[in-house]
């Protein structure tokens, strides 16, 4: 694949020329660059909780969590009210969970990285969305389609 043996520097000066540069090819110098930026300032700086531990904790273990991220127990009140585990974090809406929690950016953006790993928003979105067909002509059989989707012409 020509990405890989392509610089990212390189990659920008092209850029310039490119009108209507493929977005494939966009998304994928958007990749490369934040990787960089990562292996750079050191991941590990951050001390993301792996997925698995996420996952696998009680309300009581967010939170722990959460006080020692020396975050305002208000906060662990909100998670016991709305009774929030670790399943219940790593599968919400990153935009509904911030709305529940009511959080400040600062104190939003500790609590991401740390239970939600270095991922933008962008990605974290991307995980959550529904799944797309590949092929928008391909025949949706009966039980796949509901009642509502034929045309009944």
């Amino acid at each position: 694949m020509i990405l890989k043996s392509i610089k990212v520097p390189e990659a920008n000066q092209l850029k310039a020329h490119t009108v209507n540069l493929d977005y494939s090819i966009k998304n994928e110098l958007a990749k490369i660059r934040q990787i960089s930026t990562l292996k750079a300032i050191g991941k590990d700086r951050f001390n993301s909780l792996p997925p698995n531990t996420v996952f696998n904790m009680s309300v009581e273990d967010v939170c722990n969590e959460l006080s020692r991220l020396k975050l305002p127990e208000t906060y662990a009140e909100i998670v016991k009210q709305n009774d929030i585990n670790g399943q219940t974090l790593l599968l919400s809406d990153p935009t509904d969970l911030r709305q529940v929690m009511q959080m400040t950016l600062g104190e939003w953006t500790a609590f991401r990285i740390h239970f939600l790993g270095v991922m933008s928003s962008n990605q974290l979105s991307k995980t959550k969305s529904a799944p797309v067909i590949s092929n928008p002509n391909a025949i949706c059989t009966s039980s796949m389609c509901s009642r509502s989707h034929v045309n009944h012409s």
